[in-house]
């Protein structure tokens, strides 16, 4: 709720007076993320996702966020299936990455940390539990100790 007259209605109604009440503002912007929103091309239950392959070219840090496990899965093998295996190039185990509610805590906890200090780490195929995920972790760093 944005400050002014809607708050103070809202905090009159709930009897707070200017002086009980101290309004913490957070933003949840991220200047150095691009967010790119793409309609999918392909079937959705399908295993085929060739508007991906790009991003596997980029060698950038990427999160390909999927509705379902079941569909990051598809994700993972195709991308897996899709990188150029060459002599030079880091293992694909190390590149691509999942994060969905069904891992191991300990396995989430290391994803996000290759995701972000590993430089082989570039692909994260996650569900909306790893943006649950990010905003527990905002919580607790700005949270008073």
């Amino acid at each position: 709720m944005q400050p002014g007259l809607p708050l103070l209605s809202v905090c009159s109604t709930l009897g707070f007076s200017s002086s009980q009440l101290h309004l913490i503002y957070r933003l949840n912007e991220r200047p150095n993320t691009k967010i790119i929103l793409e309609t999918l091309t392909s079937a959705i239950g399908g295993t085929e996702f060739p508007q991906l392959i790009p991003y596997l070219n980029q060698h950038r840090k990427t999160v390909i966020h999927a509705c379902t496990i079941d569909l990051s899965y598809h994700i993972f093998m195709f991308l897996f299936n899709h990188m150029v295996h060459t002599p030079t190039s880091s293992n694909p185990l190390c590149r691509i990455w999942m994060y969905n509610s069904l891992a191991s805590e300990k396995y989430n906890k290391k994803t996000i940390d290759l995701l972000d200090l590993d430089p082989h780490c570039q692909i994260v195929i996650a569900t909306k539990a790893l943006l649950l995920e990010i905003q527990a972790l905002v919580y607790r760093a700005k949270r008073p100790s």
